[in-house]
């Protein structure tokens, strides 16, 4: 099971910069999710999240990677299915330039792995490393000559530090971490996280939240 610990990595990318993709097309008054482009403004306040879609989602990429490892590669490795992910949380940003952050990022994935394993042996290993990480919930049956996985995953993650803003962009600073900028847009009460910068009609990684 030494291959586990390469979900380290996952919770280490698992912050603002991973927007993930509910499939929601739905907008607020700052605009349609996914559709706007950086513009900077004024973050001070308390926000909450109501929104999130996007192109790519990082933080399942990343955390796909460490699954396969389940797999062998050489015999076919993991098929995903599309999965989902839900995000819940909050910012607050005061004039003396910090922040909290509280976010909590739920995931259901679900892949095939068709390398000959018993389906109760793959069962097994997923749910022991539900013992060190925070995998909720993991279960495997048996599908033509694979065998299909689905798991339950919650991360949460609560910072406080300090920010400054350039231009269109937000620098966030978290002791102990390295720093990291977001392109951002405030449009009223209404703000976006962008992973990307794409021109319309290109769709933006994107996590809308609503000033409180």
């Amino acid at each position: 099971m030494s291959r586990i610990i390469r979900l380290v990595f996952c919770l280490a990318l698992a912050g603002v910069g991973s927007p993930g993709c509910d499939s929601s097309s739905s907008s607020g008054t700052g605009g349609t999710c996914g559709h706007v482009e950086s513009c900077g403004g004024d973050v001070v306040g308390s926000w909450s999240i109501v929104q999130s879609c996007g192109v790519s989602d990082a933080f399942v990429v990343q955390e796909q990677q460490f699954f396969a490892g389940f797999c062998d590669p050489t015999n076919g490795g993991a098929v995903f299915d599309p999965g989902t992910t839900t995000w819940v949380g909050s910012w607050a940003f005061s004039s003396a330039m910090s922040f909290t952050r509280s976010l909590l990022i739920t995931e259901h994935q679900s892949f095939v792995c068709q390398d000959g394993e018993k389906c109760s042996d793959l069962e097994s290993q997923i749910q022991a490393a539900q013992a060190t990480y925070p995998i909720q919930s993991g279960s495997c049956m048996a599908v033509g000559q694979g065998c299909h996985c689905t798991i339950d995953w919650s991360a949460l993650t609560q910072e406080e530090g300090t920010y400054a803003s350039s231009g269109t962009k937000l620098l966030l600073s978290v002791s102990g971490s390295p720093a990291a900028d977001f392109n951002y847009c405030v449009q009223g009460n209404t703000m976006h996280w962008i992973d990307q910068d794409n021109a319309p009609p290109t769709a933006n990684a994107d996590v809308v939240a609503e000033r409180q």
